[in-house]
């Protein structure tokens, strides 16, 4: 069985439920949406789709696990993943429609992710694939890192943590600029040398 339904074939369906238990290898799909990823493993899908109201619903099960760089040292991360995905595919002009009324007047039951259904069929492969690539966190972290481990370093450079970083700038901000000083003694000494004559004509007319 594939994870794409053309919906005149799903049409003998009727009311019963398409039992679903597919093994999916996004790898080759996911770094071309992602090029920053590193790999993938096959993922486990598992649920059902089933006709509902003017649409279809989708409940899946989805697992297994991606490798991604770390935010911070680039070194590879294994990140596993089992999601659970409730969509309802509709028509497009329904899901316009229904989307528009969301926005409208939203409510706790309109929560529904609703997808349109393009080119005659629901395309089960992408609709995980999206899923499995919101799921990427924006701070990835390898466990040594999360533990607060030193970061790497070598000959004149070094890793910084947000943190560091920001904790860097403001203290370069604060710092007196060496130049501005040696500018300020400067002018210091002009105006003393300048004041200096001044007192000992006063000295000589006393």
């Amino acid at each position: 069985m594939t994870l794409r339904f053309p919906i005149d074939q799903l049409q003998k369906y009727q009311r019963k439920a398409i039992q679903i238990d597919e093994t999916l290898m996004p790898e080759t799909s996911l770094k071309q949406r992602y090029p920053q990823l590193i790999g993938a493993s096959a993922f486990q899908v598992t649920g059902t789709l089933q006709a509902e109201g003017e649409g279809w619903r989708s409940r899946l099960q989805v697992s297994g696990q991606l490798t991604v760089p770390s935010t911070r040292s680039l070194a590879p991360v294994a990140l596993p993943l089992d999601l659970r995905i409730d969509e309802l595919y509709l028509d497009q002009e329904l899901a316009v429609a229904e989307l528009e009324e969301d926005e409208a007047t939203p409510t706790e039951s309109n929560e529904d992710i609703i997808i349109p259904i393009v080119n005659g069929e629901i395309d089960l492969a992408s609709a995980i694939e999206d899923n499995l690539l919101l799921a990427i966190p924006t701070q990835i972290y390898t466990p040594a890192e999360a533990a607060g481990e030193a970061l790497p370093t070598g000959e004149g450079w070094e890793v910084l943590s947000e943190a560091d970083f920001a904790a860097a700038a403001a203290a370069q901000a604060n710092q007196p600029n060496p130049e501005f000083a040696k500018l300020k003694l400067l002018l210091d000494q002009q105006a003393q040398a300048t004041d200096q004559p001044d007192d000992q004509e006063d000295e000589s007319k006393e």
